[in-house]
């Protein structure tokens, strides 16, 4: 109601007394709105960064009834320029990696080179009432026969599962060397 009217103060008062404002999408964005109208945009950006992530659709209400022009253009730039879907999926991928430190790593994935990820070749996968390593069940040597050349630019994924796997053994050989000194 204070946003409709134009009271920017109150309206930014009301939704102050909203308990955990900041992680609700509506009020964050009543704030951001009141905010960006009060203090403009650089003092709001914070703001509008948190909206982005937790609600696009509002934070795109907002760019439109924005009193700085300079907003929906940084909105148009940053849609034009931004390829979210390979750095956030690296993100994701990173987190799983077998060597990564992130905790709670879930050790999926082995990177043979940046931005190239297989699964990770120790792990196993359910069968039945039994455990299946989880090339195996992916039928790896089937898939090797399709796909991949001997030229050095596309290696057979059997190559390269073989070859994390190496990396992966001398490093958990290093480990048990070190805690045993």
């Amino acid at each position: 109601m204070w946003l409709r009217a134009g009271n920017w103060e109150a309206a930014a008062q009301a939704v102050a007394t909203i308990e955990s404002w900041r992680r609700k999408p509506a009020p964050l964005a009543w704030m951001a709105e009141a905010r960006l109208h009060l203090l403009g945009l650089r003092a709001t950006w914070p703001l509008l960064a948190e909206l982005g992530w937790l609600s696009p659709a509002l934070l795109e209400d907002i760019v439109q009834r924005s009193p700085d022009p300079l907003l929906p253009k940084l909105m148009r730039s940053f849609e034009a320029n931004f390829d979210a879907s390979s750095i956030y999926l690296n993100q994701v991928l990173a987190r799983a990696e077998v060597d990564s430190g992130y905790k709670p790593a879930r050790k999926l994935w082995a990177r043979t080179r940046n931005g190239h990820y297989l699964p990770n070749p120790a792990m196993q996968l359910r069968r039945g009432d039994g455990w299946q390593p989880v090339y195996e069940a992916l039928k790896l040597d089937w898939v090797d026969r399709g796909t991949g050349t001997d030229d050095t630019f596309r290696t057979r994924p059997a190559l390269a599962v073989a070859r994390a796997s190496e990396r992966m053994a001398g490093r958990r050989a290093r480990v048990v060397l070190s805690a045993e000194a």
